[in-house]
Order: structure tokens, then sequence, then C-alpha cells
């Protein structure tokens, strides 16, 4: 996933454009110490527009589908390999569960990976929520529970319920 960042500076004046308010986050809060350490005073002006923290879920979507998906499909590895053992056939089982044993080296070898994927996704988002409230009402939100709630259960509804 690409994010871009355009940076416009001139001689007393820079401006930076990004679909991510947790890279203006980041750079708001580098400009902020350097000139807090040179003791210069500076005047911040954000525009932050709700829909670009949207849009950075959007574009994190397929991601969080794929690596929840797959760890689904890891926890279910256990009960249908007991499945397997105990009965002959296995037409019973849905498409989808016959696919998780057809493919069960693929998710097993997919997911020797997919933890460290899936809490490095888990944070962006949780950054992504801090930010939002850093930057459209300045200060840090008291309760960020309800989206790891909504990443725990994830259901990408559920989450973008929480951002709004």
């Amino acid at each position: 996933m690409l994010v871009y960042i355009a940076a416009v500076c001139l001689s007393l004046q820079a401006s930076f454009v990004s679909e991510s308010v947790t890279v203006i986050t980041i750079i708001k809060e580098v400009i902020s110490r350097e000139a807090t350490k040179r003791q210069v005073r500076i005047e911040i002006q954000l525009d932050a527009k709700k829909e670009s923290i949207f849009h950075m879920l959007k574009m994190l979507r397929p991601r969080l589908d794929h690596h929840f998906s797959l760890n689904r499909e890891h926890r279910l590895l256990g009960a249908l390999k007991e499945i397997q053992s105990h009965e002959d056939e296995l037409s019973f089982l849905s498409q989808e569960y016959q696919s998780i044993l057809t493919n069960e080296e693929k998710i097993r070898e997919e997911m020797k990976s997919a933890p460290k994927h899936l809490a490095f996704l888990k944070g962006i988002v949780m950054d992504l929520y801090v930010d939002k409230y850093k930057l459209l009402t300045g200060v840090e939100p008291k309760n960020s529970e309800a989206c790891a709630k909504a990443l725990d259960a994830y259901n990408f509804d559920s989450l973008l319920m929480a951002f709004k």
C-alpha cells in the first residue's frame, strides 16, 4: 500500500498534503518538536478531511480482510483435521471447509508470518484512530476501546462505525 505525500516549501511557509492523517500527524509532531527545541515560534494550520480517514480504511480493507480470513481458516484447521481423521467421506462439509482442508499446507505456511502482518495492520488502524482525533479535535481520544473491539471482532462495517 503506497501513501503519497506532497510538500511545498517556501522561505517562511511549508505546505504538506497526504491521503493519510497519520503522515500529517507525524510531520506536525516533528516540526513542533524541532521548533520547540530551537525556541522558534511557528503557526500550524490544519485542514484535515474526514474523507481521507475513510479512504485510508478502504485502502487497508483488502489486507485486513485477507489476514483476518487467513487467521479464521487457521483456527478452523484443527477441528477440520479432527473431523477428517474420523470420517471416510467429507462431502457433507461445505465447499469452504473442504477448500480449507485442501489448502492446509498453504494456510499453515502463510500463517508463519501472518501474525506479524495482522499485528502491524491493527497498529496502523489504531494509529489512524488516534491521529484522527488528534487532528480533528486537538486531543488524543480518551477511549479507543470501540476501535479495538471492532478490530478484534473484525467486521469492516463496525470498524467504520467506530471511526464515525
